[in-house]
């Protein structure tokens, strides 16, 4: 047995909760490493025990929010929900004996940070949950930092449920009809294509919120993995009405070319960009008032300076699909087939620059 493996299975009786986490992480890790650098490891371990402390952390934020409907103020602190009985013991501090920084100064929203590995706010290493959501991963464990542009984010959906029929971000929580887990690009993802009794493919919805409404600019983006290209599949769209009056902006494959669009086309962009099947792919798309642009793994790959503003209506967005119901019995209701993962909304255009930072994060 591994001299390492043996001396953390003979610590392993009398461990806390958190160096527990940390002895498994790094037995994970170890399994899948030869020569491992022993810095490296270790930050890697003490990464991945903070990221599962601040998810239950995060995770019971959200139950004190739909209990009390608001997170705790900062001045009441994370130690509110070991007071309240949501948790039966809060972690003042990280792996690396950094304390948590907690923020929420109106209780509709909040962050959760650690400072990761150097100990410094607003680095690289931050890791970083946001209303639910880990926005900022530390760069260790996985292979990439997320960036944070949570300030103009609307919708941020991770997709690492995993499980279950809801899809959440802050106030706004959606419903997934059909479409099932898998593995995503970054933890987990939704698989769509799946056809119903009624002919429907698969879909998320999340409601219409205030929020949702982007007229003058925003942002959609995604990353997708098809498995065959469909006419007219949607991958983000907001609208529910089968003559598209109440569209506002749609990513999807026009014509089996990605395309963005506003207004049931009034503002329209297409690109004859050739994806691949199984594989993943980083799309987004963008609009101001300088025009609409179209971004492939970070690149843009078409614009036009034609300005338009999305229509402010109250249809739902969906997620893998066009429309929740039949448009007619040749096109059902216009589904995406593959997979989709880390959908992002923002009242935003995010610059050529923002994304591809946020691709090259990744790469």
């Amino acid at each position: 047995m591994n001299k390492i493996y043996k001396k953390l299975i003979e610590k392993i009786t009398g461990f806390t909760l958190v160096e527990l986490i940390v002895a498994i992480s790094v037995m994970s890790v170890l399994s899948g490493v030869a020569i491992p650098s022993y810095i490296t490891l270790n930050n890697r371990s003490k990464e991945s025990g903070t990221e599962a402390v601040m998810r239950n952390t995060a995770t019971a934020l959200e139950i004190f929010r739909i209990d009390n409907d608001m997170y705790p103020l900062t001045e009441e602190g994370i130690i509110s929900l070991e007071e309240n009985g949501y948790l039966k013991e809060v972690p003042e501090n990280d792996l690396w004996k950094n304390q948590f920084a907690y923020v929420s100064e109106d209780g509709y929203s909040y962050t959760l940070r650690s400072y990761g590995v150097d100990g410094t706010e607003n680095t690289d290493d931050d890791i970083v949950f946001s209303n639910g959501t880990m926005i900022a991963d530390g760069g260790y464990g996985k292979s990439a930092v997320k960036a944070n542009f949570s300030r103009n984010m609307v919708v941020g959906l991770s997709l690492d449920e995993g499980s279950g029929y809801t899809v959440s971000y802050g106030d706004i929580e959606g419903t997934i009809s059909g479409a099932e887990w898998t593995d995503g690009f970054s933890g987990t993802a939704l698989k769509f294509g799946n056809i119903n009794e009624d002919g429907l493919y698969s879909y998320a919805s999340l409601p219409d919120s205030g929020s949702l409404d982007l007229t003058t600019e925003g942002t959609l983006q995604a990353w997708i993995n098809i498995d065959s290209i469909e006419k007219f599949s949607g991958i983000i769209h907001k609208g529910n009405k089968r003559d598209f009056s109440d569209e506002a902006y749609t990513l999807q494959f026009y014509n089996r070319k990605l395309t963005l669009a506003l207004n049931n086309g009034e503002g329209f962009l297409d690109t004859n960009y050739r994806f691949e099947t199984g594989k993943w792919y980083h799309v987004a798309g963008t609009w101001d008032n300088g025009g609409m642009s179209l971004y492939v793994n970070g690149v843009k790959v078409n614009s036009t300076d034609k300005a338009v503003a999305a229509n402010v209506t109250d249809g739902d967005v969906q997620i893998g699909a066009q429309l929740q119901e039949k448009y007619n019995s040749s096109y059902s209701n216009f589904g995406f087939v593959g997979s989709i993962d880390e959908v992002q909304i923002y009242d935003k255009s995010l610059s050529p620059e923002e994304l591809q930072e946020y691709y090259s994060q990744y790469d």
